[in-house]
């Protein structure tokens, strides 16, 4: 393994980039210079999809190495898939618009900055890792592929305020199409994805390679005070914990958890070649309200340096 311990964050990422060179990480590890030959590099301050921005006179496409220099402005949507970006300048997701960036590789250099939205200013953004295989030669120990921000490189990322998970007032039991919760769902909203946990007491012979969840995944329908109506009724029911008294009311009852931000970072294929997020030691990281979504690729098998599982 490649020096977990200097780490700060760590989510799970990877991606061939055009670069060859090496800087240093340890004195006995380097990581490939992503990004190190540009295909297209700001020439000025400006917008992400305004030409003149860019050196070229043209706004980035899909395969290109984008080397932010200066502070650009991303304000819309896009799926073309980059292969890297480097930012020494500043790339702010504006917090008026929905936005989507799609890249294999995206480095914030030191004195760079990555936002997505602030705390007075929360974002609707969405950071896609592209399905890129693996460099083994350029990159052996397989860093790239993911959001990476570097020792001095700042990245912020906030969405909107809300509640994370509210505790029920009521056991949701099968069929059942609302949820009682116990205080108001701050923030929630109509179309938000809602996690019920597998609240069962789990036999024996249920458990270990037996096991099959019970947790259920539900659309919010819609939302009127603690009440929840779902898209679909549940499946399962999901009790509460009894003593151990015949009739006995719960003692504790479950929680509904909230899934969705306004904020997200996920990989485009999470079959394929997934990605992760790393900050290095001494960079500036401020996360709030953001979704990590179907990131890493390791397993509980011992890791080969050569191929990572």
């Amino acid at each position: 393994m490649w020096g977990f311990h200097r780490l700060m964050l760590v989510c799970a990422l990877l991606i061939a980039s055009p670069a060859v060179a090496q800087v240093p990480l340890s004195p006995t590890e380097t990581i490939p210079d992503f990004c190190a030959a540009p295909t297209l590099s700001s020439r000025q301050a400006g917008g992400w999809f305004d030409a003149t921005t860019w050196d070229g006179a043209r706004v980035p496409a899909a395969g290109d190495a984008v080397l932010v220099a200066h502070a650009v402005a991303y304000d819309s949507a896009s799926d073309a898939a980059l292969a890297c970006v480097r930012i020494t300048g500043a790339l702010v997701m504006d917090g008026n618009a929905p936005t989507r960036l799609v890249v294999g590789t995206l480095v914030v250099a030191p004195g760079g900055l990555l936002e997505m939205g602030t705390a007075s200013a929360p974002a609707t953004a969405e950071l896609v890792i592209a399905d890129q295989p693996l460099d083994l030669v350029a990159d052996p120990n397989q860093v790239g592929t993911g959001l990476l921000v570097r020792s001095g490189g700042r990245f912020t990322a906030h969405g909107w305020s809300k509640v994370g998970f509210l505790g029920l007032a009521v056991e949701p039991l099968a069929g059942a199409t609302t949820l009682a919760v116990a205080e108001a769902p701050v923030g929630w909203a109509e179309g938000d994805m809602l996690l019920v946990p597998d609240t069962r007491q789990l036999l024996p012979t249920e458990r270990g390679a037996a096991y099959v969840s019970q947790t259920e995944r539900r659309r919010l329908w819609s939302l009127s005070g603690g009440s929840l109506s779902l898209a679909t009724p549940l499946v399962y029911d999901h009790r509460g914990a009894r003593p151990p008294i015949a009739g006995a009311p719960p003692d504790f009852l479950p929680h509904v958890a909230n899934l969705t931000r306004s904020v997200v970072i996920r990989s485009a294929n999470p079959l394929g070649t997934r990605g992760h997020v790393i900050a290095f030691e001494r960079a500036e990281v401020d996360v709030r309200h953001v979704a990590f979504k179907d990131l890493g690729r390791t397993n509980v098998t011992p890791a080969d340096k050569a191929v990572y599982n």
